[in-house]
């Protein structure tokens, strides 16, 4: 019998090649997954988290900026640990990058913070479901720092993502963090908890 992780394994596969095809097809779908801030129910402002984009992934850098245009603090990936863990650093819209670990762009300038409280998560993905299972790169390091969110309160954690992205089903495991909501460059899609 084949295991969860072997599965998913399988799922992220095909995953990257869905992923890649979209951005080759579709290029840079920020400005239509802007048009879902805000969305319906969203608080006004508060502590946000997302990321920059690396490789294919879909870029939530215009949605991000709305978020900060409108009182929110929003903060980045600055330093990703061996032991999996995260820490982050105060981005601003139009905020100068430098290169960081694995690829992945990180504010300049600004030291690392451990977050303690945040109320919304936008969150990259290889794949989502029907359910709102979420298929991520397997290094765990959002769905680690989610559930230490969520142990101390409610987190709104929205997934970015390129209609294609979508799969029939993604196997989920005890430390799997499902996403609220998923915004693609056709919709908005809610997921009930």
């Amino acid at each position: 019998m084949i295991s969860a992780q072997q599965e998913k394994a399988a799922l992220r596969h095909i995953a990257r090649q869905n992923r890649r095809a979209a951005y080759a097809a579709k290029g840079d779908i920020s400005t239509q997954l802007q048009q879902h801030f805000p969305y319906e129910g969203m608080p006004e402002r508060g502590v946000a988290v997302g990321y920059w984009p690396a490789g294919s992934e879909a870029s939530g850098v215009d949605a991000l900026g709305v978020l900060y245009e409108q009182g929110w603090s929003v903060y980045l990936p600055h330093r990703l640990e061996d032991d999996g863990n995260m820490d982050f650093a105060a981005w601003a819209s139009g905020q100068e990058m430098q290169p960081g670990r694995l690829g992945i762009s990180i504010p300049a300038g600004v030291p690392a913070i451990d977050l303690e409280s945040v109320d919304l998560v936008v969150i990259p993905l290889l794949a989502f479901d029907e359910t709102g299972a979420r298929l991520g790169q397997g290094g765990g390091y959002f769905d680690r720092a989610l559930e230490k969110w969520m142990s101390a309160k409610p987190v709104s954690v929205i997934g970015l993502a390129y209609e294609e992205q979508q799969l029939p089903a993604i196997p989920v495991e005890a430390h799997d963090q499902r996403l609220d909501y998923v915004v693609t460059d056709k919709r908005l899609w809610r997921f009930a908890k």
